[in-house]
């Protein structure tokens, strides 16, 4: 049985930004707000090269926009979808309150976009929790393949294994997603239509 998503969502809530750092981050990079956010553009640095200025790019689990904040200057459109209202509040209140073209948006049982209308998508450090958490990793990488574009790319930077013979969940999910690969590893590359790995 899956786990509550708003159960999850409350236990990524966070009042302040030092409370979201400390939920996101934990260890020498998450001490302070300055290394909070160098980490942010050391990420950016691994997702350059899919990046585009007339891009429409979503980032899933992206929190108060660690990430999100170093990306959106460099593509059209930036989509960061969080589990959390929370941080969502203080990334568009606080952390990123003055960068534009940002978009906050809310996911609790899917991800709230039409298909085919994002060129391109990332998460960094997220599905290790969906598989401890929600366990509902593969739905999750399904719904990124269901809003890319065609031939678009998805960056996933976990370890993610998956038992397709104990794992009755990914069983059911490849019903609805059947062209998902069995595991990923560390900064998985996947391209929409043929979902090759580069790991």
């Amino acid at each position: 049985m899956a786990a509550d998503p708003e159960h999850t969502a409350r236990k990524w809530d966070a009042q302040d930004i030092k409370g979201a750092i400390g939920k996101i981050c934990t260890g020498p990079r998450g001490k302070t707000i300055e290394s909070f956010d160098t980490s942010g553009y050391e990420e950016m640095k691994r997702l350059h090269e899919f990046l585009l200025p007339d891009y429409t790019v979503l980032e899933f689990g992206g929190g108060i926009g660690r990430i999100a904040k170093h990306v959106a200057p460099l593509t059209k459109k930036m989509i960061v979808v969080d589990i959390s209202s929370q941080m969502i509040k203080l990334g568009r209140d606080i952390w990123c309150k003055d960068i534009p073209n940002i978009e906050w948006v809310q996911n609790l049982y899917n991800i709230p976009l039409n298909d085919n209308s994002v060129d391109f998508a990332y998460s960094l450090v997220v599905f290790l929790h969906l598989r401890t958490e929600s366990r509902d990793a593969v739905h999750w990488l399904g719904e990124m393949c269901r809003v890319l574009k065609p031939g678009g790319y998805i960056v996933i930077g976990d370890i993610i294994q998956i038992d397709p013979v104990q794992d009755l969940e990914f069983v059911e999910s490849k019903k609805k997603y059947p062209d998902l690969p069995n595991d990923k590893a560390v900064l998985t590359i996947l391209r929409k239509g043929d979902l090759c790995e580069d790991t």
